[in-house]
C-alpha cells in the first residue's frame, strides 16, 4: 500500500514564488485555497513554480489542487476542553489540505 501525502501550499500569496515546503515537492499534493463567493484562487495562496533543483521537480506548476479556503467553519483554537469546544470561522491553505486529504481518504475507502 502507498502513501499520499497532502500539504497545504502556503500563505504568501498572491505572487509567483511563493511555495512552501513540503507543499512545493514533485510528489505531494500542494493544496491552495479558493475564493468561497468568486471561485477564483484566493489571494493569500500560494502559487508559482517548484524551485527544487530535481530533474523531475523543476518548473512544476503548483498547487496541484484547489478547494474552498475562506470562511469555513471549524473548532476555534482556544485551548478549551472538549465540553466546552467553540467554533469559529478558519481561513487559509491549510484548511483547504484538510477538506482535500478528507475527500481522498473518503474515496480510497469506497474503492478497497
Amino acid at each position: 500500500k502507498g502513501v499520499i501525502i497532502v500539504s497545504a501550499i502556503g500563505n504568501e500569496g498572491p505572487f509567483q514564488g511563493t511555495l512552501n515546503n513540503p507543499g512545493d515537492l514533485i510528489d505531494v499534493i500542494g493544496v491552495g485555497s479558493l475564493e468561497r463567493q468568486s471561485m477564483n484562487v484566493a489571494s493569500f495562496s500560494s502559487r508559482g513554480m517548484t524551485t527544487w533543483s530535481l530533474l523531475k521537480g523543476n518548473g512544476i506548476l503548483k498547487p496541484d489542487l484547489l478547494t474552498y479556503g475562506t470562511d469555513i467553519l471549524a473548532l476555534a483554537n482556544s485551548n478549551v476542553d472538549a465540553a466546552g469546544a467553540e467554533c469559529t470561522l478558519s481561513t487559509g491553505t491549510s484548511i483547504s489540505s484538510s477538506i482535500i486529504s478528507g475527500s481522498i481518504a473518503l474515496a480510497l475507502s469506497q474503492i478497497q
